[in-house]
């Protein structure tokens, strides 16, 4: 997507691209552009989570990395002022109270990658995907050569279910392991 970005900043009148080492100004409006994403540690973190996952939310952001909400809706602030992402709209089959989650992008992102954010943002709204995603990464840290045995899912499922229905939360758990290319063995 950033080659994308910098095509589209160094071609000419004509729309033809032009070549980098002859064109030193275009190369010099691209670093001056992307010079105050490299200022600020917590802005840089935000646009890298955009290179890598094309599309986000807020909440999204908050909740995989480890930057507080405020500075993660200051950064997207930022990066929507200067236009390195946009928004795509309100994801509104959210079901939370207060404000719907506003989606953003970085520009020309296809319907698949928005997609694929707003399935992430609905699953994590869910009580039982949370429990099942921190359940897998305790059944992670069991796993040997790529396997694991469908006991040792259940025994951790078992005491950390919180008045879920183990069992199943152990299915979804194993369901995650083999996902990720784990031997689940029954």
């Amino acid at each position: 997507m950033l080659k994308l970005q910098t095509q589209a900043l160094i071609q000419d009148e004509t729309n033809q691209p032009s070549d980098l080492k002859k064109d030193s100004m275009q190369l010099q409006k691209i670093l001056v552009r992307h010079e105050g994403i490299m200022k600020s540690p917590v802005r840089r973190r935000v646009y890298y989570w955009f290179l890598e996952n094309i599309a986000a939310t807020g909440s999204l952001i908050v909740a995989e990395t480890d930057i507080p909400e405020a500075s993660v809706y200051n950064q997207l602030k930022w990066l929507k002022r200067h236009g390195f992402i946009e928004p795509q709209g309100k994801i509104k089959s959210v079901k939370k109270g207060g404000p719907k989650p506003v989606l953003y992008s970085l520009p020309g992102a296809s319907k698949e990658d928005l997609a694929r954010t707003i399935l992430s943002v609905q699953k994590a709204n869910q009580p039982t995907y949370r429990l099942v995603t921190e359940l897998t990464q305790l059944c992670w840290e069991d796993v040997e050569d790529m396997e694991i045995q469908m006991s040792k899912i259940i025994g951790v499922c078992r005491m950390r279910s919180r008045g879920f229905h183990f069992l199943g939360i152990a299915d979804m758990v194993a369901k995650e392991l083999h996902e990720k290319e784990v031997k689940v063995w029954r």
